[in-house]
This record gives structure tokens, C-alpha cells and sequence, in this order.
């Protein structure tokens, strides 16, 4: 972080997942599966079950379940109907295999006299007429080709051959055969484009990184819409999304600005088709360099960033720390950490806690830079725009006393001139011995508020929501 004066000297020339000599964000701070009953695939659509297939004949088919009656119970089959168990045919006289009654009246295919005997299998009462298996949807489970007889049915069984809805447990994609699963998108390429900045372009995001400066991240966009981070336009310096080491008092004497080598010079990119990779050059006056890996979560727009802190000095320790600038007007939150903010040598912003939640609205204006320094809880933060596009950034959650010296798991600094806000989030500080890394990982959820839950302080349905999708 920086001085309270070096902020303002900045302006006047910046977590998903915002300053102090010591501490500042940017500034210085089977029924199992599914198949047959459970899953619905069978059960619940009453492929199987439900229209008694297996019961009326398969149930030779599903596994001799009608003497038994524990496959036919099991699916649904012929336990469902029962028909071999009521009638008892093919179990009392084995009829079912004798006489092929249970083809005739599923008896055998339910005493499983077809398939004890393998007359069923014979005369194909479960198999031959294989209804279980032919119409065995129900034969999700493959019941008919667990079975003797029911091989007909197994051979048959498109139940079991589209049961990747029962297999993926989403159930009613059965009826699609493809488990309900989203098809996940489709990368543009190519990433590196003529402005030779990096592009993660798929689904409803657009996510760029400009490698001449510090690999920074200069847009987020999500289904079209508005920029979610700032620009320099906005602020020549604190702009954007970076990463950098904490804490800030390491930097240099003064504690701003960030080592040059980590947050504005050239990396060097890693060639890459389905994800953007950085490295910075080595920061001497710290002894480290940093790398950034953005991947893109084709299946549900989200953006995973990995960071590591190479150390090349010894007696070396660091705390990673992101900060993301976005436009003034919006709401933040976050759950309540154990300690109580602070605002290091700046004034703290008026925010509120309610529904465990620690609540920042963004201030038409201020008058001076604010800053919040606090500890957390589950690990996310989570920011609305004024248009209702959602931020959530998620990463491992620390205890308070993992904490960097003079800094926070979450800090949010408002810029004096009312152009940006910056989100901030820190891992655990740690010793890193020289040639070693420190990883550490964020992912970026973009979402659109839903129309029926509204961005106000307090809100139980927004936390409630919030905590769902990073689910």
C-alpha cells in the first residue's frame, strides 16, 4: 500500500471474485445409480417400472426377479407389478419356465423362472418378448442386460444406453440421453490478437490481458455488456485487474509503487490455445517474479486465475495478493470475517453488516480515499454493477492470523477523484525458501443478477444466491 500522500500525489497524475504506509490495496493496501428406480431414468419416467415392462414381461428379463422380487422391487420392474409375485406362477409351479408362462404372462419372467432355469432365457419370456428390455427405458439400469434372459433386453436397451441421465444424476436428462448437461462453449480463436493482447473469448464472457503491462487484466465483459474493470482512461496507473506480492511495506521505503517488473513492464507469454499464460521479469528489490495462468471454465462462464510467486532471494516471505478495480455506484459484500476493519492511515468507508455479511455501497462521491482492511469468511467477495452484472471472486479462505504483516484476507480502497474502487483479496503469507513458488488460485464467477432478486444492503435471497453459484 501506500502513504495517505503518495495516494493523492497518484491520483493527481490504478478479488470472482479494495490503503496505509504498512498495508494498501493499490495504493498501498441401479436404484444407486439412478437407473431403474432412484434415478428416474427408468423409475421415475416408468419406462420400466412404471408401465410394468419388466413386471408383464422382462422381469425374466430384469434378473428373475419375480421369484426373488428383488430386481424387479429393485427397479422397479417387476416389482412394480408384480405380477410374477402375485400370481406366483412361475415360482409355485415354474411354469414360467416350463410352459413359457412367463413369456405369456410375464410370470416366469417374474419368478424368474426363466432366468433360474434358463428356460425363460430359453423360450425368451423375458427375453424374446424383452419388454422389459424393449421398452426398458426402465432398462436405464440395464436390468435386462444384467440378466439371463434379459439379454434381449440388454442388447436392446436403449433405457441403459441413454442412461447417462441417471448415470450423471441429473435424471430427467434421460429423456434427452444426455443427463440435462450443458454444452460447454466454444473458445474463439485465435487468443492473441492483432492489438497483441490475449483474449479468452467463449460463451457469454470476454476477458483480455494486455501483456506490455504487467499481464494486466484490461477487460471483463459479460454477454456483451459494459466493462466490468476500469480503464486507463479512468486512471492512468490504477486500472484494470493485477496481481502483485504482499505485503506492500516490502515493496520500498515509501510502500508505492508496486515493483515495476511485477505491475507495468513487458512479460513474456507462454504460445497457448486454450489459455493465457505470463511471466514477469525478475523484481530485484524484492527477489521474486510472477506468473499469471488464466483458463477459461467453458461450461460455466467463470475464469480461473493461478498465480505464483517464484522466489530468488533468500529469507523470503509473501502473501498473494489481487486487486481489481471496477467503476464507482456499485455494492460489495462479503461474509463477515472475526476481526474488526481497520482503515490504516485512511478513512474507513461507511459500510454495514447484516445477514453475516459485511456491506460497502459505493458512495455517489467522497471527499478523500477511503480504505477497508478486514478478514473474511467462506472465501469469496462478491460485486454488483450498477446494471446488475455480478463479480463473484472466490479463493481460499485464511484464518486472521495468516494474515500479512499490516494487511487483510479483503481490502477495499475508494479513490478520492470517484473514478474507481478497487476489490482486493490475499492468501496466506508464508516463508518461501529461494527457487521455490507460492501458487495460489482465484476464480472469477460473471453472472447477471437475476430479475427477481434485488442489489440492496442486507438482502438474505442475494447471499443466498451468491452462495449457490460458487457452489
Amino acid at each position: 500500500m501506500r502513504s495517505a500522500r503518495t495516494v493523492e500525489a497518484s491520483l493527481v497524475v490504478a478479488g470472482i471474485l479494495v490503503f496505509s504506509a504498512s498495508s494498501c490495496s493499490s495504493k498501498g493496501g441401479g436404484p444407486a445409480a439412478g437407473s431403474g428406480g432412484q434415478s428416474g431414468s427408468g423409475g421415475v419416467v416408468g419406462s420400466g417400472g412404471t408401465t410394468g415392462a419388466g413386471g408383464s414381461s422382462a422381469n425374466g428379463g430384469s434378473t428373475g426377479a419375480g421369484g426373488s422380487k428383488s430386481t424387479g422391487g429393485a427397479t422397479g420392474s417387476g416389482g412394480a407389478t408384480d405380477s410374477g409375485g402375485v400370481m406366483g406362477t412361475g415360482g409355485s409351479s415354474t411354469s414360467g419356465g416350463a410352459t413359457g408362462s412367463g413369456g405369456a404372462t410375464a410370470s416366469g419372467g417374474a419368478t424368474g423362472g426363466g432366468g433360474t432355469s434358463s428356460t425363460g432365457g430359453a423360450t425368451g419370456s423375458g427375453g424374446a418378448t424383452g419388454s422389459g428390455g424393449a421398452t426398458a427405458s426402465g432398462g436405464a439400469t440395464a436390468t435386462g442386460g444384467v440378466a439371463t434372459g434379459g439379454r434381449a433386453g440388454g442388447a436392446t436397451s436403449t433405457g441403459g444406453a441413454s442412461a447417462t441421465g441417471g448415470t450423471g444424476g441429473r435424471a430427467t436428462g434421460g429423456a434427452t440421453g444426455t443427463g440435462g448437461t450443458t454444452t460447454p462453449a466454444t473458445l474463439v480463436q485465435p487468443i492473441v490478437r492483432t492489438s497483441g493482447n490475449y483474449v479468452l473469448e467463449f460463451g457469454n464472457v470476454f476477458f483480455e490481458v494486455d501483456p506490455k503491462v504487467g499481464a494486466r487484466v484490461v477487460t471483463v465483459k459479460y454477454a456483451g455488456g459494459a466493462n466490468l474493470v476500469t480503464t486507463k482512461a479512468d486512471n492512468a496507473d490504477n486500472y484494470g485487474s493485477t496481481f502483485r506480492t504482499s505485503p506492500q511495506s516490502q515493496w520500498n521505503t515509501s510502500g508505492w509503487p508496486p515493483p515495476p517488473e511485477l505491475d507495468i513492464q513487458q512479460y513474456t507469454m507462454a504460445s497457448a490455445t486454450d489459455f493465457i499464460s505470463g511471466t514477469s521479469p525478475t523484481a530485484a528489490s524484492i527477489g521474486a517474479t510472477i506468473s499469471k495462468k488464466f483458463t477459461p471454465g467453458l461450461a460455466n462462464d467463470t475464469i480461473i486465475a493461478e498465480y505464483t510467486i517464484k522466489v530468488s532471494a533468500d529469507s523470503k516471505s509473501f502473501a498473494p495478493w489481487e486487486d481489481t478495480r471496477v467503476g464507482p455506484g456499485g455494492l460489495t459484500f462479503y461474509p463477515t470475517g472475526d476481526q474488526t476493519p481497520t482503515s490504516g492511515s485512511f478513512t474507513l468507508p461507511a459500510i454495514q453488516n447484516a445477514a453475516a455479511c459485511t456491506w460497502f455501497k459505493h458512495p455517489a462521491s467522497v471527499s478523500a480515499s477511503q480504505r477497508l482492511i478486514s478478514d473474511g469468511k467462506e472465501g469469496w467477495l462478491a460485486h454488483v454493477t450498477a446494471d446488475g452484472t455480478v463479480i463473484i471472486k472466490k479463493f481460499p479462505d485464511i484464518a486472521a492470523s495468516a494474515q500479512a504483516p499490516g494487511e487483510g484476507e479483503i481490502s477495499i480502497y475508494v479513490d478520492s477523484g470517484g473514478k474507481f474502487v478497487e476489490l482486493e483479496t490475499q492468501g496466506a503469507y508464508q516463508a518461501v525458501p529461494r527457487g521455490q513458488s507460492l501458487v495460489w488460485s482465484t476464480t472469477w464467477y460473471l453472472r447477471k443478477l437475476p430479475s427477481t432478486i434485488t442489489a440492496t444492503v442486507g438482502n438474505q435471497a442475494l447471499v443466498d444466491w451468491v452462495r449457490g453459484v460458487i457452489q
